[in-house]
């Protein structure tokens, strides 16, 4: 009977690891598993949290450090208030209070009762006294104009809920059929 050889070899990050795959199936594809793959992602964003750091010390500008990386100025930013990589890794931080605040619930009742044009509602809420702009309120209810559009077929997945898969703790991943 003929010894099996293995196609696909799953292993650690290990160069032993590799060495003893080589030797004992040098035909087998290596791949990484779930977890090591997690974990060289993690390892990745933290050597890039730390080259942010490393420039922003050096003197150089968020838009420097930008273009210098090929990356977008919002996520330079977001990487270098970063402390630890964990801080990326958790999610959208808690909104900063905004002037609208206050007069949130008004708006949400007005939408409520069918009343939906942002420049009677800007109107409206500058005569209670807010001094803010058409724009925020506009912005504001965006969201509730976008549930009114039916959806026909659901939208692939973005390249940022792909990497929170990858970047997610095996644990805490939840599949939803």
């Amino acid at each position: 009977m003929a010894a099996v050889s293995p196609e696909i070899i799953c292993r650690d990050r290990g160069g032993s690891y590799a060495d003893g795959a080589r030797t004992g199936a040098p035909n087998a594809i290596q791949v990484a598993d779930r977890f090591h793959l997690w974990q060289n992602l993690g390892t990745a964003v933290e050597r890039s949290v730390r080259r942010h750091n490393t420039l922003l010390a050096q003197g150089h500008g968020i838009r420097e450090i930008a273009r210098e990386l090929h990356m977008g100025g919002n996520t330079v930013r977001r990487t270098a208030r970063a402390a630890v990589p964990e801080e990326l890794l958790s999610g959208r931080r808690q909104p900063r209070p905004s002037q609208l605040d206050p007069y949130k619930p008004h708006l949400d009742k007005r939408w409520a009762a069918g009343f939906t044009n942002a420049i009677h509602l800007h109107a409206e809420l500058q005569e209670l006294g807010y001094s803010g702009s058409y724009q925020t309120i506009s912005d504001y209810l965006r969201s509730r104009r976008r549930r009114r559009i039916r959806v026909v077929a659901p939208a692939p997945p973005g390249v940022r809920q792909v990497t929170g898969w990858m970047m997610r703790h095996p644990d805490h991943l939840r599949f939803v059929p």
